[in-house]
């Protein structure tokens, strides 16, 4: 069974849409998006990765803690949409100012050597976009 992380960047106006009406969630991340604005990664090998780097880099048997800023791009800590769920948990929203923050976050944990995630919110941090996410 797969588990993927879906990403989409949007304005502030769809991010406001979305609070509104979570239906919007499921246009955004199955394809109807423009296809540079979204960004898919593979969570079981995210989840996989980060747990190997926390065990030999940090000493610690919770990646979530030892790289928050990871948790919090991938849906874990806040900004959950109420009314989505896809199977893994609700899909989440990161304001412009928290992508920013995210951004910033990867870097300092230094992912963009292992995963494609940092890149993406990198872009969308400079482009003062919002990001809906979920797990599906």
């Amino acid at each position: 069974m797969s588990m993927w992380l879906h990403l989409a960047k949007v304005d502030a106006a769809v991010a406001a849409d979305v609070r509104s009406n979570p239906d919007l969630v499921d246009d955004l991340l199955d394809g109807a998006h423009p296809a540079d604005e979204t960004h898919g990664e593979d969570y079981r090998a995210v989840d996989q990765i980060a747990e190997g780097r926390a065990d030999v880099e940090e000493g610690a048997a919770d990646w979530r803690e030892a790289y928050p800023w990871l948790g919090k791009a991938t849906g874990e800590g806040g900004g959950e949409i109420d009314g989505t769920d896809f199977g893994y948990g609700p899909a989440f929203l990161l304001d412009a100012d928290e992508v920013r923050q995210v951004a910033d976050g990867l870097a300092a944990e230094g992912w963009s050597r292992f995963l494609e995630l940092g890149p993406f919110y990198a872009k969308a941090a400079a482009e003062g976009k919002c990001v809906v996410g979920a797990l599906i």
